[in-house]
């Protein structure tokens, strides 16, 4: 047998879980909770105002170190398994600390640490977290401790405590997707009824149009569930891949290419809320690296409702990835998502999938993709997905 490809697990993690088998999972779920929550509190006005970025990046620094414990005790990997995993991780490790943010090389720790652990249960923690961050936030707004900035968009847009209407919008988007994954696309009518309610409140409240887009798109998808599947069935896995990749390379490309005198260009640009031409200023400031790069940026989140003098924020996921993270990190992400996407055809995960379809176009927009505390569907990559398998539609 190739010795590359022999697995090894630690002798005494393998004893610890004898004695405690249900050890490795509750490391997990600390850690995971741990940076799900101070990922929360960064995008909201709790951050710098009650709670410190210091005690959030300690914190964080626990969660990082509960996530490698697991890891290295209890889960076993082969020898080319461990070097990738190294390979990658100090990649990632150094081109957060060029950009000057970490929240990927969390991400990336959770996803290794979630190896064998019940994506049902990481769907209901995540869902059960951050529906009680909500509520308290808002309550905290409500009374007035913390700021609940409003917006003069349209008739008036409320951040209910979070940086911004969009972070909200995008908040209530990831927490319906996490309950969908966890009940496997089968809703009942209540649910359905809810879901919609949520819907109709959160534009409400926010104006966000691509929310209101990919959360209506969730609904249809969990209704039409049996046609939706059918279709992704023929389009198949390539079909998928190709279709996503040419909707990234367009947003790059046409935001590298922008030019203000185009007709063509500045009407992508309206639709696009001005994200053609600030990508396209962050190409012309300070293009694109191989590991990475600090890009101070400005936006209306957290600090003001009166619009800035030098407005300049990314806001395209792929595009603050690419900018920020570098051309390394860049190309990492698409292989995840194509891996990602090549898995759950292959096992015919549909609800997987269409999650994981919606994520990445709503990614064109948002920034949200490699936030644990938005974004769970990285964490499939290598969790225990067995309870999706056995659909009740098939």
């Amino acid at each position: 047998m190739d010795i590359m490809n022999q697995t090894y697990q630690i002798p005494f993690g393998q004893r610890i879980l004898a004695k405690f088998p249900w050890l490795a999972d509750a490391i997990f779920f600390v850690s995971f909770e741990l940076i799900v929550l101070t990922n929360f509190i960064q995008g909201t006005m709790l951050y710098n105002h009650q709670i410190s970025s210091v005690v959030v990046g300690k914190v964080q620094i626990i969660a990082g170190i509960l996530a490698v414990l697991k890891v290295l005790l209890f889960d076993d990997k082969s020898i080319s398994g461990w070097l990738l995993t190294i390979f990658v991780g100090v990649l990632l490790w150094q081109s957060a600390t060029l950009a000057l943010g970490y929240d990927i090389f969390y991400y990336f720790l959770l996803l290794i640490a979630a190896k064998n652990v019940n994506f049902k249960y990481i769907a209901a923690s995540f869902f059960a977290t951050t529906t009680v961050a909500l509520l308290l936030v808002f309550s905290l707004a409500k009374f007035g401790i913390i700021p609940n900035l409003s917006f003069t968009k349209a008739n008036g847009t409320f951040a209910l405590g979070m940086n911004y209407p969009t972070d909200l919008a995008a908040r209530f988007f990831y927490l319906l997707a996490a309950y969908a994954l966890f009940k496997n696309f089968a809703l009942s009518l209540p649910e359905k009824i809810s879901f919609l309610a949520v819907i109709v409140l959160t534009y409400t409240v926010t104006h966000t149009r691509v929310d209101l887009l990919v959360m209506a798109l969730l609904l249809l998808a969990i209704i039409f569930y049996k046609q939706v599947a059918f279709i992704l069935e023929k389009v198949t896995n390539k079909g998928i891949t190709v279709l996503l990749g040419a909707l990234v390379a367009v947003l790059v490309g046409a935001s590298y290419l922008y030019r203000d005198h185009s007709t063509l260009f500045t009407l992508a640009n309206k639709i696009f809320s001005n994200r053609l031409s600030l990508g396209n200023r962050a190409f012309k400031e300070y293009n694109v690296t191989l590991l990475g790069q600090p890009i101070p940026q400005q936006g209306f989140g957290g600090s003001s409702t009166e619009k800035l003098a030098d407005y300049f924020y990314i806001d395209s996921s792929y595009l603050r990835i690419l900018m920020m993270f570098g051309a390394v990190t860049f190309l990492i992400f698409i292989g995840l998502l194509v891996y990602l996407s090549q898995k759950f055809m292959q096992q015919r995960l549909y609800a997987f999938e269409i999650v994981l379809i919606l994520v990445a176009i709503s990614s064109l927009i948002d920034q949200h993709l490699y936030d644990v505390s938005f974004n769970i569907i990285l964490l499939a990559a290598l969790a225990n997905l067995d309870y999706a398998k056995d659909s009740h539609y098939y």
